[in-house]
């Protein structure tokens, strides 16, 4: 069983956002909390400081769709769970492959989050990462 765990909350209004058609995805960890579950000034300052290359932003571009695809495939599976024990085995078994997606795009969850929490504080980055999806969609 993996550690590492991508969150899948938010994402829905993102690509939403983005494209005419219903494509979901998953919403990545934005970013660490402290105890007070408010994001610290020094993770907000080194969030604003980081900066992607072209293939990185590229390998997010292409996991965000491989990602949605994921989850609509599960989420299939997920509504049709009988109890709860199936339904986190189901849950699992999605973290997992997402997991395996993002590392096989050359990305590990940190720096997918990283891209992500980058998007969520700026505009600019955001609508040139969004139009890099975009791309990948079409």
């Amino acid at each position: 069983m993996k550690t590492e765990k991508i969150n899948t909350t938010n994402f829905f209004q993102l690509l939403t956002a983005l494209v005419a058609v219903s494509i979901l995805a998953v919403t990545p960890v934005f970013a660490q909390t402290d105890y007070s579950g408010q994001e610290t000034a020094d993770q907000q300052m080194q969030t604003q400081q980081q900066s992607f290359d072209d293939t990185t932003l590229n390998n997010f571009a292409t996991t965000v769709v491989e990602l949605g695809q994921i989850q609509n495939r599960f989420s299939e599976q997920l509504q049709g769970a009988q109890d709860q024990t199936e339904a986190v085995d189901i849950q699992q078994r999605m973290n997992d492959e997402m997991i395996d997606a993002v590392h096989n795009h050359d990305l590990d969850v940190e720096t997918y989050n990283a891209i992500a929490n980058q998007m969520s504080v700026n505009p600019e980055f955001q609508q040139r990462v969004e139009q890099m999806i975009q791309e990948h969609i079409n």
